[in-house]
């Protein structure tokens, strides 16, 4: 089972409920009663028009409020108002994206708001995530921005592989040869 919440959320806001709710691999599912979550594209507008996967694609937020919505920031209550009510009108922005499919199910795909620069081209940590979790033998990936001394960012994809020994081997030929100069472990 997946879910997804955010400290800032006060629990959990989309999970598939045990026994009542069908499970599907690598989706949160369903919101929990109550939440209703939109996706928007970058101007706030409510994504309407499917991928060619047949999913909408957007930035996820919360239209309404729920009980356990944060209310302040210790100390810094404009902080608070500035990074999760001031971006969209209306709506909490959780700072991550997310895809829906035709059963309303929801997968979060990562911050949206953690970009790398690859010559010249705005990439999300999230897309990378995504694509390389789309192979069967990656159980999780993590794409973290670290700084370079001779560069401004850089990626550094951390897999977590399941399979056999020629599966991790395999693996480990693919990511040498994405990431010149690395170990691959």
């Amino acid at each position: 089972m997946d879910t997804w919440w955010q400290t800032e959320t006060g629990g959990c806001l989309i999970s598939n409920l045990a026994g009542i709710t069908a499970a599907k691999a690598s989706w949160a599912t369903l919101p929990m009663p109550g939440v209703q979550p939109v996706l928007v594209d970058e101007n706030g507008k409510e994504v309407t028009e499917k991928d060619e996967h047949g999913l909408l694609k957007g930035n996820l937020c919360i239209q309404s409020p729920w009980p356990s919505i944060i209310r302040t920031t210790w100390g810094d209550h404009e902080r608070c108002r500035t990074n999760y009510f001031a971006t969209y009108e209306n709506l909490y922005f959780t700072g991550d994206g997310a895809l829906k499919d035709e059963h309303g199910n929801y997968r979060i795909t990562g911050r949206v708001d953690d970009v790398l620069n690859v010559s010249g081209h705005r990439i999300g940590t999230a897309e990378v995530e995504n694509a390389i979790n789309m192979h069967a033998g990656v159980v999780e990936s993590a794409v973290v921005v670290i700084r370079m001394i001779s560069k401004d960012r850089a990626s550094m994809p951390m897999l977590f592989i399941t399979g056999t020994m020629a599966m991790m081997n395999f693996a480990e030929k693919i990511f040498c040869r994405l990431l010149p100069g690395s170990s691959g472990r």
